[in-house]
């Protein structure tokens, strides 16, 4: 019997429906549609103070250049979508000098419709570089002859990684009631981070449930609740509990003003190692857990206003409070160009009295302004600028940022 051979293009056909049966098996029953596009761009940015070193500190220009692969499937009853791309930062500046390299990060979602409920899935990762402040001891002799140790700040630099993933079910018990119920995992470690690093590898893990009621065809209300475990893997050991819940509701006033709110407590307790006794602490702290939120969508500009306050897990290693307002505004010019501007103001304490010396008060605010335009169907070109202001019990710091992107989609799929 002959044996019949392959084209190499005939088995790249053949291995591309393969991939494509199993992506469809994965999404189940009903015709599928796909997209896969990727888009590359380029990014030149100036800053100030990159760093927001209380002394002025160093100018910097950094250089990042983006790949990002974007994949999608819908069937009639399920989604998929992955996405995953890379940025090549070139950095200058002695601020900076040490931010060049390779981050990548991806992210993936999938849901799965049943005829009275809904199984969403989650998954992130990303890499990223950060500046830290770290705590070195020097020798040093005073006028005296005496020699003694002293501790001085410095800054350095290192890489981020964080990964999340997260498993939800929603049900609809019947036309106007739903319930959900949620899971969720979040890490951040860091690499080749010096000895006295403020950077401290943290874990959170919540559980969460809701329930939500139509009140009227234009407002609704809800009960939620969430317990989460935070941990940091420092020399105190932190751990921490968090029981909160609230009662929401969201209300379209008109058909372009829409309204929403939540309120309720936010009960906490913590454990540490004392670092004079060696023994192990707790406290509780009672804290609220807040949120009001506004938008209106004009034929041409949609603003948006909201406020918050949150217990929020630190990269210090621990928890604080977080109480911020956020303001933003979106404005289509024509087809083809469109503004952007927002401005945000956060205040940030310690949750516990016994982090104070790890969490310092701090107050921040910022605003940013771009234009966007359409050079062709594919090519995008943004121009922007953002301040950023700090200040950290007396001591301020700021920044002034502009920048320039350059980017081009190319639709692969379908």
């Amino acid at each position: 019997m002959a044996r019949m051979r392959t084209t190499p293009a005939a088995r790249r056909r053949a291995l591309a429906a393969t991939a494509a049966a199993a992506a469809a098996a994965l999404a189940g029953p009903g015709a599928a549609d796909q997209s896969l596009r990727a888009t590359l761009s380029q990014t030149f940015a100036a800053a100030t103070n990159p760093t927001l070193a209380t002394d002025g500190g160093d100018s910097g220009l950094r250089s990042t250049t983006r790949l990002n692969l974007a994949y999608a499937l819908e069937t009639p009853r399920s989604s998929l979508s992955l996405a995953t791309g890379v940025d090549a930062t070139l950095a200058t500046g002695d601020a900076e000098d040490d931010l060049t390299g390779l981050f990548p990060d991806l992210s993936a979602a999938y849901a799965y419709a049943f005829d009275d409920a809904t199984l969403r899935g989650t998954f992130g990762l990303v890499v990223r570089p950060v500046n830290y402040l770290a705590t070195e001891g020097v020798l040093v002799v005073d006028e005296g002859g005496e020699v003694a140790i002293e501790d001085r700040d410095f800054e350095d630099t290192s890489t981020e990684i964080t990964w999340r993933a997260g498993l939800s079910l929603s049900h609809e018990i019947n036309a106007r009631n739903s319930v959900s119920l949620s899971f969720n995992v979040r890490d951040t470690d860091y690499s080749s981070v010096a000895a006295g690093s403020t950077l401290t590898p943290t874990r959170t893990i919540s559980a969460g449930a809701g329930w939500s009621v139509a009140l009227t065809p234009r407002t609704g209300a809800g009960l939620n609740t969430s317990l989460s475990r935070f941990e940091a893997d420092d020399a105190r050991d932190r751990e921490s509990w968090t029981w909160s819940a609230n009662a929401s509701v969201s209300h379209d006033a008109t058909p372009r003003l829409s309204l929403s709110g939540r309120l309720g407590p936010a009960v906490t307790f913590s454990k540490r190692t004392s670092t004079i006794t060696g023994r192990r602490e707790s406290d509780t702290q009672l804290s609220a857990d807040a949120g009001f939120g506004l938008r209106y969508e004009g034929p041409d500009t949609v603003y948006s206003l909201g406020l918050s306050n949150d217990v929020t897990p630190s990269s210090l290693g621990a928890l604080s409070n977080v109480a911020s307002l956020r303001l933003g505004l979106s404005h289509a010019v024509n087809a083809d160009t469109s503004l952007g501007a927002n401005a945000t103001v956060a205040f940030r304490t310690a949750l516990s009295s016994t982090d104070e010396d790890t969490i310092e008060d701090q107050l921040s605010t910022g605003f940013g302004m771009s234009v966007s335009h359409a050079l062709t169907r594919t090519v995008d070109l943004t121009a922007g600028y953002s301040y950023f202001w700090r200040d950290t019990e007396g001591a301020r710091g700021d920044n002034h940022r502009v920048y320039l992107t350059l980017s081009k989609r190319f639709d692969l799929l379908p």
